[in-house]
């Protein structure tokens, strides 16, 4: 659902005539291929490509600046893989840890709020490094390889149950 959603506001969000016709294409089949998932499950990396590659054919149409949505689009793709992630755990035949739910939902809603705040740091960063030049070129850059570590950290990091 969080995936067709997803398609349906970049779509929406294209400003090109006749090009939401594309961008919504690609992210609805992302949004099959998510779904698919949950009989499939490698399929989910193919159906968040191509959820982002809707949002890198907005980018295309439209030729923005620098673009603020790209942290919302982060954020809705870390989401989703979570949400179907969790989905294909509540598939296996050991049952949920009693009040596993009551933790899950925040820990998601956590990381997503972390995706938004990761991708809206690195822009900001990169905004201001066009303004100022080269020593806030390397701070970003910095600050990206820190993310980029708490980021592969988190992934490596076991996830309540």
């Amino acid at each position: 659902m969080l995936a067709a959603a997803l398609a349906c506001w970049l779509a929406l969000e294209t400003e090109r005539v006749g090009g939401g016709w594309l961008v919504l294409a690609v992210g609805l089949a992302g949004a099959v291929a998510v779904a698919v998932a949950l009989a499939f499950p490698a399929a989910l990396g193919a159906g968040l490509g191509l959820l982002g590659a809707s949002y890198a054919a907005l980018l295309a149409l439209d030729e923005p600046g620098l673009d603020s949505r790209a942290a919302l689009v982060a954020a809705a793709l870390v989401v989703t893989g979570e949400l179907a992630g969790w989905s294909l755990e509540l598939r296996t035949t050991s049952p949920d840890e009693p009040g596993g739910a009551v933790r899950r939902i925040p820990w998601i809603a956590l990381t997503g709020v972390g995706a938004l705040a990761v991708s809206a740091g690195v822009l900001a960063l990169v905004d201001r490094a066009r303004a100022d030049g080269i020593a806030v070129e390397a701070l970003g850059t910095a600050a990206a390889l820190v993310a980029l570590a708490l980021l592969v950290k988190l992934a490596g990091a076991p996830r309540p149950p």
